[in-house]
C-alpha cells in the first residue's frame, strides 16, 4: 500500500459509495452498505465488481450512539473493534480500537471548531472550500499520532487524504483504515 490513501464517498447516492485507493491509483478496497435502522452489516471488497470479499463489519446496536462495530475478515476471524467514544456531538469526536482487549489506539478531531463549521457550511460549493479542513488524527496510547485524514471537498463526491505518521504494523493498519471507515460512514454518511 502506497500512501497517502484517499478515501472517497458519492453523497449524491442513496446507499453511499465509499473506496480507499492509494497513490497509484489502485484500489485497496470499496464498501458496500445500505443504511438501516436495523443496523445492517458492511461488506468490504476488493475489487468494483464486490467479488472477492475481504472483511465484515458488524454492529453490536446495543445503544445507536455507543455501538460498538466488530471486524472480522472473509473466514470470520475477529480483528477488533471500534466503538465511539461518548455521544455523537457536533463539538467533538473520539473514537478507540481495540484489538481483542481494552482500547490501543484512538480516533480525535484536530480542532473541534473546524468540525462544527465543516458540519454548517463544508458542503455549500465555494464556502466549504475557504473554511479549514476537518482532520482526524489516529493515535496510540502513549500521545504518538500514527494516522492522519483531511477532507479534501469536491462537488457530488468528498474525499480524505489519508496520510502516515509512524510506522505501523499490518493488523494496526488494517484495524486502523476499518475504523477510519466507521469514522466516515457515521459522521459524514449517517450510518
Amino acid at each position: 500500500m502506497q500512501y497517502p490513501l484517499e478515501l472517497r464517498y458519492k453523497t449524491t447516492e442513496k446507499n453511499p459509495q465509499v473506496s480507499v485507493v492509494d497513490a497509484t491509483g489502485n484500489l485497496i478496497f470499496i464498501v458496500s452498505h445500505t443504511p438501516s435502522e436495523n443496523g445492517s452489516v458492511a461488506r468490504v471488497y476488493a475489487d468494483e465488481e464486490r467479488s472477492v470479499l475481504r472483511y465484515i463489519i458488524s454492529p453490536d446496536w446495543i445503544l445507536d450512539f455507543s455501538a460498538q462495530y466488530h471486524f472480522t475478515d472473509q473466514d470470520g476471524h475477529s480483528l477488533g473493534a471500534v466503538r465511539r467514544d461518548g455521544e455523537r456531538s457536533l463539538w467533538h469526536t473520539r473514537f478507540k480500537i481495540m484489538n481483542g482487549g481494552p482500547p490501543d489506539l484512538h480516533i480525535r478531531e484536530e480542532n473541534s471548531f473546524t468540525k462544527f463549521m465543516d458540519a454548517i457550511v463544508g458542503e455549500i460549493p465555494l464556502v466549504g472550500a475557504i473554511i479549514p479542513r476537518l482532520v482526524y488524527l489516529v493515535g496510540a496510547e502513549d500521545g504518538s499520532t500514527l494516522v492522519r485524514i483531511e477532507k479534501q471537498s469536491k462537488l457530488f463526491e468528498s474525499r480524505f487524504k489519508i496520510e502516515k505518521q509512524s510506522e505501523i504494523d499490518s493488523s494496526a493498519e488494517t484495524r486502523i483504515l476499518l475504523s477510519l471507515l466507521i469514522l466516515i460512514l457515521t459522521e459524514q454518511v449517517t450510518l
